[in-house]
Parts: structure tokens; C-alpha cells; sequence
């Protein structure tokens, strides 16, 4: 078990049971992360701790189910997110690069899942909104670029590109701190 360090306020316990989810996630024992990323979230709501750590969680919570290949689980959260974006238009910078997100997440998925059509759809319209938000969406770029030349794509070729290019927000702890050097 982990201690929660000192320099963790007590009532971030939610971050503590993310981080031991996010160690099983890197053991690829999704099952026991999904029940932790779980009880961080209701740790966190109970808390009343900051919004942007529930969407975290929510992310993090994606990205297992994609690990377990369960995409259209993902994909009926992608949905259900564009849905309530589509009802409330974001206002800020970040949810409108969050929608973009949504949609790149929708088209992996979509691709893992053999949905070519709706994969080329989405990854299309991440690919408009990041360059309009002044963003790049390397994934959904390269997605995009290889769906329209007709190329065939495994799920684990496209999880091979999601790793090379850093796509993943739960990495091991070496390569969380390759990327902050």
C-alpha cells in the first residue's frame, strides 16, 4: 500500500487511490484500476475537491477501457460528452480543446473498433477544431492520413503511434518523467 505523502493535503485522499490506480494501470491490471479510478472519483465528489480532477479521472478511466479493449464503452462516453457539448457549447478555450479531444478519442476508438467510417469522420473533425484552436492532434493527423489512403490499421498498430506519441495521460512513472525533462 501506499502512504500518502506529507506534502498531500488530507482531503486529496481521491489523488492517493488515483495514484494506486494509475500503478495497476501501468501493470495492465486494468480490472483493479477501473474499481480505484472508481472510488477516487466518489472520494472526490464527497470531497468537493476541483472539477479538473474528476476529468482527470474520467481520462484515466478512458484510457483503461481502451487498454481492456472495450471501445465501445468509450465510445458511448464520447458520444454522451459530444452530446452535452452540442447542448451546451463550451465557452472556454480549454472545453473547446477538450471537445477536439473528444473527437480524437471517438476516431481511435472508432478505428480499434473497425468503424472506418466514423473513424475518418471524427478524426477529420478533431483535426479541424485543434488547427482552428491553434492545436495539433498528432494521432488523429496520422489516423486520418493513414484511413484515407485506405491503409488497414490494427488496434495495436494505433496503440503503437498512441505510445510514440505521448497520446496516453497515465504513463509509467520513467516515462512521466522522460517527458517532463
Amino acid at each position: 500500500m501506499f502512504d500518502l505523502p506529507s506534502s498531500i493535503p488530507s482531503g486529496l485522499t481521491h489523488f492517493q487511490t488515483a495514484e494506486k490506480a494509475k500503478s495497476h494501470a501501468w501493470r495492465h491490471d486494468h480490472k483493479k484500476a477501473l474499481a480505484l479510478y472508481r472510488e477516487a472519483m466518489h472520494q472526490a465528489q464527497r470531497d468537493n475537491a476541483d472539477p479538473i480532477f474528476l476529468r482527470h479521472y474520467t481520462e484515466c478511466v478512458l484510457e483503461s477501457l481502451e487498454a481492456m479493449g472495450q471501445y465501445q464503452d468509450v465510445l458511448s462516453y464520447c458520444e454522451e460528452a459530444l452530446s452535452h457539448y452540442d447542448a451546451a457549447p463550451p465557452e472556454t478555450h480549454l472545453a473547446r480543446c477538450d471537445v477536439a479531444a473528444i473527437h480524437e478519442r471517438r476516431g481511435i476508438n472508432a478505428a480499434k473498433a473497425g468503424d472506418v467510417d466514423l473513424a475518418k469522420i471524427s478524426c477529420q473533425k478533431a483535426c479541424e477544431l485543434a488547427k482552428v484552436l491553434g492545436q495539433q492532434l498528432p494521432v488523429a493527423e496520422k489516423l486520418l492520413r493513414w484511413l484515407q489512403s485506405g491503409l488497414h490499421i490494427s488496434a495495436e498498430r494505433i496503440s503503437s503511434e498512441q505510445e510514440r506519441a505521448g497520446y496516453f495521460s497515465v504513463r509509467s512513472q520513467q516515462e512521466s518523467m522522460k517527458l517532463n525533462a
